[in-house]
């Protein structure tokens, strides 16, 4: 009898669950079009130590603002919806910006696109964003999913990504990176410091010829090459490899569980 009424039970839940997808009328199935919307916003970083940017889906692009002190924000959203979704005038990208403390927060809030019952159904929803920043501040960035690019910026960045490359286009700041699926590329004329840590994936770096620092390069499932670059002090042990270039100030630390590390001349 318990087990009748254990199978009774699981009837009704799948008739509910039927039914309902039924009568919403399939607009779960319903075919979807892809509709971008953009926002800008300009914040004085006056007073300011850290812009910290919290988002889901989407790519991050940091760049130099060489003309002002302010921040400026561009975000750019991708919605897929339905016809009838698409005549709607609904605000879809969501950010919520707090700039009360010596941070400016920048949270994105994703809006669902559908639901039924307790099931959430995201339609791959993503906003992109690209920062401006002045000097003098630092900018950290943690990102679900989406590539990030860091452009000819002097600040100090710390990226926080789970899926998603970088790519770094010669900033000279202290970089911290930490990616569980992604790689690593780019070009490096100098920096004050680097810290990366990646558990699945590679790092490919072009170093310019004035690059200095005591470099300590380590994998656990891969390859490390230092290609045409004429280290002092080397030292080699196993998957480690450390050494020195020009008056070995910075300290440069790169870090990959499973992928090679590169390293080649510009």
């Amino acid at each position: 009898m318990k087990t009748f009424n254990i199978q009774k039970a699981g009837v009704f839940v799948a008739v509910v669950l039927i039914g309902g997808i039924l009568f919403s009328g399939c607009s779960l199935f319903q075919k979807r079009y892809e509709k971008t919307e953009k926002k800008e916003f300009s914040i004085n970083v006056s007073g300011k130590k850290r812009v910290v940017l919290d988002n889901t889906n989407g790519d991050i692009k940091i760049v130099k603002n060489t003309s002002d002190s302010m921040l400026r924000i561009k975000a750019e959203g991708t919605f897929h919806l339905t016809k009838k979704e698409m005549k709607e005038e609904l605000d879809r990208i969501r950010i919520h910006i707090d700039s009360t403390g010596e941070e400016i927060k920048i949270k994105t809030d994703y809006i669902k696109e559908k639901r039924f019952i307790n099931f959430q159904f995201n339609i791959g929803s993503e906003i992109d964003y690209e920062l401006a920043v002045p000097e003098g501040i630092e900018v950290s960035v943690d990102n679900t999913n989406g590539k990030a690019e860091v452009k000819d910026v002097n600040n100090d960045i710390s990226l926080n990504i789970t899926n998603g490359g970088i790519y770094f286009d010669n900033p000279t700041g202290n970089l911290k990176v930490d990616i569980t699926n992604g790689k690593i590329k780019g070009e490096l004329d100098s920096a004050r410091g680097v810290n990366f840590k990646i558990t699945n994936g590679s790092i490919s770096l072009a170093l310019g010829d004035n690059f200095s620092g005591r470099f300590n390069l380590e994998t656990v499932n891969g390859k490390i090459k230092t290609n045409d670059i004429s280290f002092k002090d080397i030292s080699k042990e196993n998957k480690n490899f450390k050494g020195n270039l020009g008056d070995g100030k910075a300290e440069i630390i790169m870090e990959t569980i499973n992928g090679s590390i590169k390293l080649s001349k510009k």
